[in-house]
């Protein structure tokens, strides 16, 4: 899983190719990204999968980042 800081750093030829992005826009959602990141890998694994983090002051980007 992308989150910006790891996707600001690679360019388009390192990114994984899939027909399906899903971006999440997130803002202290470390509670719901808990139970949905992996729905979201089971049902949908070849897609792309991208956390946008608002400047939470919860764990949603540390959540993120363990997703993978």
């Amino acid at each position: 899983m992308k989150t910006p800081e790891s996707a600001s750093s690679e360019t388009s030829r390192d990114l994984p190719e899939s027909d399906i992005s899903v971006i999440l826009p997130a803002k202290n959602e470390a509670a719901g990204l808990v139970g949905l990141l992996p729905q979201l890998k089971e049902r949908l694994p070849e897609a792309e999968i991208v956390v946008v983090d608002s400047g939470s002051s919860d764990d949603t980007a540390e959540i993120a980042r363990r997703s993978g």
